[in-house]
């Protein structure tokens, strides 16, 4: 099992989408905050910046509620 979704197909998608925001953001130089939040506590929270998965044993929910709201201020 993956440490991103529990599902093999959301897993996979999830790998394409972060590959391709890394490539979109590197031909643009755009970036992107990522946040899929499950509502059961059976499964993990899943971050990325500029495509890259955040470690989540490394982070806590208050610094990804942070992350949130740094990525909203910047939109103005």
């Amino acid at each position: 099992m993956s440490d991103r979704h529990m599902d093999a197909d959301c897993d996979l998608a999830l790998t394409r989408l972060n590959d391709a925001l890394c490539t979109f953001e590197r031909d643009t130089g755009r970036q992107y905050l990522l946040v899929l939040i499950p509502e059961q506590p059976d499964e993990e929270v899943h971050v990325s910046q500029s495509g890259k998965p955040v470690d989540m044993k490394s982070v806590t929910y208050q610094e990804v509620k942070m992350f949130v709201g740094n990525a909203l201020d910047r939109r103005g």
